[in-house]
């Protein structure tokens, strides 16, 4: 299962459980009642924070693996790319052995395999990216790993290129940098303030944040490795990536029960389409060809899902 996929079947989940009545304080409920669905909610907002990160760091493992097959030679990728598969690499994989030799864990086999992917960098060709190069040395997601690993594929302006490509998805969200350190802020007061009162509004709020954030990074990343793979033979060079971004929208239109297949936001409808998984299967092939990304929106032209 891809990052993406993963991330949609557990922010799916957590959706459906957002609707649940236990996690509302009730006016007239006991202190037992009420106390139970404070701790609820600051056992989602540690969870929902987490279903982000490890999309930030599968994805960014993605990435490697598609330079990695790229055919392209090791001494043309930008860099911090060099650096983070090699310097960052090791200090990953010190971080990871010392933490599986604490657990009893097979150290020596993870430093024995990921020094091949460290030593492959050498070659002309044929080189495979450690996936511990980027974000293995703590377990948490900080607010200018983002940028970092955008670095990898010479993209340049982090969170603001994330911002310009989340308007043209229609991705809603005012300051995509400022969600993440909302939520990352809540998650660490959720975890270690013993009275903190994690709203439910804010949950609800996170939900529509993280698909814009999650989104943004992942089509960012896409377009810039399909780069990569048309030209292997040419070094990736530091320009605007939102430029060359196209999106076709799938809206849903609850009152009339379709989904309207549209070029913008603004525009009329293309198609209307009466079947959800029909319209995904023959439009989204389609979408490739043209350097396109397929869009879901639900009734409030919030994102649900994308294609690409």
């Amino acid at each position: 299962m891809s990052a993406k996929d993963k991330l949609i079947s557990r922010m799916s989940t957590l959706e459906a459980t957002l609707l649940l009545p236990v996690l509302v304080n009730q006016t007239n409920g006991s202190n037992l009642q009420n106390s139970s669905a404070t701790l609820l909610r600051k056992g989602l907002g540690i969870v929902i924070f987490n279903i982000l990160e490890d999309f930030i760091k599968e994805r960014a493992t993605e990435m490697f693996s598609s330079i990695s097959s790229s055919l392209t030679n090791f001494n043309l990728l930008p860099e911090y790319m060099q650096e983070a598969a090699t310097l960052g690499a090791l200090k990953g994989v010190a971080a990871k052995a010392a933490l599986e030799k604490k657990t009893q864990g097979n150290w020596l086999g993870l430093i024995q395999q990921e020094a091949m992917h460290i030593n492959s960098t050498s070659l002309v060709n044929g080189f495979t990216i450690s996936g511990l190069s980027l974000m293995a040395v703590g377990s948490n997601v900080y607010v200018e790993d983002i940028p970092n690993a955008m670095k990898c594929l010479n993209i340049e302006g982090g969170w603001e290129t994330l911002q310009k490509i989340s308007n043209l998805t229609n991705g809603g969200i005012p300051s995509l940098r400022q969600s993440f350190m909302n939520i990352s802020s809540r998650r660490h007061s959720a975890a270690h303030v013993a009275n903190f009162d994690y709203e439910l509004g804010w949950l609800n709020d996170s939900v529509n944040e993280i698909y814009a954030i999650a989104s943004s990074f992942d089509v960012a990343l896409t377009a810039r490795c399909r780069e990569l793979s048309a030209n292997p033979s040419v070094a990736l060079v530091k320009a605007p990536i939102h430029n060359i971004i196209k999106c076709r929208f799938l809206v849903h239109n609850v009152q009339k029960n379709y989904y309207s297949e549209k070029n913008s936001i603004t525009s009329r409808s293309i198609k209307n389409w009466p079947n959800f998984n029909t319209a995904i299967q023959t439009i989204a092939p389609k979408c490739l060809p043209r350097k396109e990304y397929l869009i879901t929106l639900n009734s409030q032209s919030r994102i649900t899902n994308w294609f690409s």
